[in-house]
């Protein structure tokens, strides 16, 4: 081989192993969903007896599991889906801490994070965007949600 055949062999492995690495990096809004579906896992949780706020919040969980992989993966599987689903499980158990504390973050996390859930429920049965991940929240949602939560955490 000559100097420029190695030199050229040496950068496409170089290319290789940096591509790989920033594929395997999650994008923002991929962790932002399943923060969100985590924290929605533990709504349901509490209102699994109430069939109105259960399914809802069930129904979110599922739309923010979904932004997570389709942000995440070209094709979704079975295996893709599981993964994700272990994922917001193990995040869920990982907050049920603050969650049991009332943790103030938590709380306006929470809220957020329902705003956010609010811009996805109010496409109907399926979504045909994500929605923009809420800075700002209407004060009607903000009250919903702080109230859900509060509500939530007290059980």
């Amino acid at each position: 081989m000559t100097s420029i055949q190695v030199r050229m062999a040496m950068l496409m492995l170089a290319l290789s192993v940096v591509s790989h690495k920033v594929v395997a990096q999650e994008t923002r809004l991929a962790g932002q969903a399943m923060h969100c579906a985590a924290i929605f896992s533990l709504f349901t949780k509490t209102y699994a007896a109430d069939p109105d706020r259960g399914s809802r919040l069930s129904k979110a969980v599922e739309i923010f599991t979904d932004v997570h992989m389709k942000e995440t993966v070209r094709a979704v599987t079975s295996s893709v889906h599981a993964t994700a689903v272990k994922r917001w499980t193990d995040e869920a158990q990982a907050l049920q801490g603050a969650w049991m504390a009332a943790d103030d973050y938590l709380k306006e996390e929470a809220v957020i994070c329902g705003a956010w859930a609010e811009g996805f429920l109010a496409q109907g049965e399926i979504y045909q965007y994500v929605s923009v991940y809420p800075k700002v929240l209407a004060p009607m949602i903000r009250r919903q949600y702080q109230n859900l939560i509060s509500e939530a955490m007290g059980r």
